[in-house]
């Protein structure tokens, strides 16, 4: 009867173990897909950042007469922006065009984790990838 007992511990013991394990890989699993969302989100916001610096640059190179929206794109690269407080951490630029009555500006950016390629401010986190083998960056997509 004794045998039997000590039997029935050792097996639940076990299968408490097995199931606290299982939880815990479970949970590992989960927490680094919320951290990676949230690197992916800030990366998103540093990128509509991006977008915010370019759009008051052209403003102010407009309104001195230096470029004309209205005949021509500009490309603006990271280095272009004075204000930008990130310009070791990140890499891109972003292109300004004049398109049916208003502007558009498309912008490429990435660091050494993530990137976002030929998109506006309607990006979602999706657009967000993992950095591959980047190239035309530097030069607005061109």
């Amino acid at each position: 009867m004794k045998k039997n007992i000590k039997k029935i511990v050792v097996i639940v013991v076990g299968v408490l173990i097995v199931i606290l394990l299982v939880g815990k890989l479970i949970s590992a699993f989960s927490i680094k897909g919320v951290m990676n969302d949230a690197a992916r989100g800030s990366f998103r916001n540093e990128f509509l950042y991006f977008l915010d610096e370019v759009a008051l640059m052209a403003q102010e190179d407009f309104e001195k007469g230096e470029i004309h929206f209205e005949n021509e794109s500009h490309c603006y690269t990271i280095d272009d922006l004075e204000a930008y407080d990130f310009r070791d951490e990140f890499h891109g630029s972003a292109l300004v065009e004049y398109n049916d009555d208003h502007y558009i500006i498309t912008g490429w950016l990435y660091n050494d984790d993530y990137m976002i390629s030929a998109k506006d401010d309607l990006l979602t986190i999706d657009d967000v990838v993992k950095r591959g083998n980047v190239t035309n960056f530097e030069n607005c997509g061109r």
